[in-house]
């Protein structure tokens, strides 16, 4: 009779999981991780607006905007923070009248690792910038257990509803010994 109820109990907690995970896995992938990061007046000019950065997989889409707008201007990811910015980390689609969306091939938070910043030039000149926005860091990421970064919210999620099929399991099993004939 023992034997049943742990039968019973390991597959009530297996298709339990199983559901959980399933379910949980349709929902993390509807969720966004995305940052809004305040630009603000650049070295040489006086442009200020918002840089969106959505995690889209292992991609990024950044999409600013900014005020006034100034035609066709360069716009890159850069090593450093604003004001005095780095090297060129990652080219951006030019921003035109006031507005640019690129794709980057690399997830959100590998570019939190370490200090970034966008910066949108005056035209096409790189030594001037007229607009920029610090990416923020996540502080002691090197040190996490995924390889490639923070986990997600919905491996939280996932783990706690492994948790919660666990436990229903625990009962099924003790009331399932309490009420069975001795």
């Amino acid at each position: 009779m023992l034997i049943k109820y742990i039968v019973l109990t390991s597959a009530t907690m297996l298709v339990l999981a199983a559901l959980f995970v399933a379910l949980d896995g349709r929902h993390a992938t509807a969720q966004q991780n995305t940052i809004t990061i305040p630009m603000g007046p650049g070295r040489d000019g006086s442009q200020t607006g918002t840089a969106v950065l959505t995690e889209q997989g292992t991609q990024t889409i950044v999409a600013i905007d900014i005020q006034p707008a100034m035609g066709d201007q360069a716009s890159h990811v850069h090593d450093g923070a604003c004001p005095n910015v780095g090297t060129i980390r990652y080219p951006l689609n030019s921003v035109v009248n006031g507005r640019s969306t690129t794709t980057l091939n690399v997830e959100l938070v590998n570019l939190q690792r370490t200090r970034l910043a966008i910066n949108v030039h005056r035209g096409t000149d790189i030594t001037q910038y007229t607009s920029c926005g610090n990416i923020p860091t996540v502080p002691g990421l090197q040190q996490m257990g995924r390889p490639n970064g923070l986990p997600r919210v919905g491996d939280y999620m996932t783990l706690s509803k492994i948790v919660a099929a666990m436990l229903i399991g625990v009962v099924v099993f003790v009331l399932g010994r309490r009420m069975s004939p001795s």
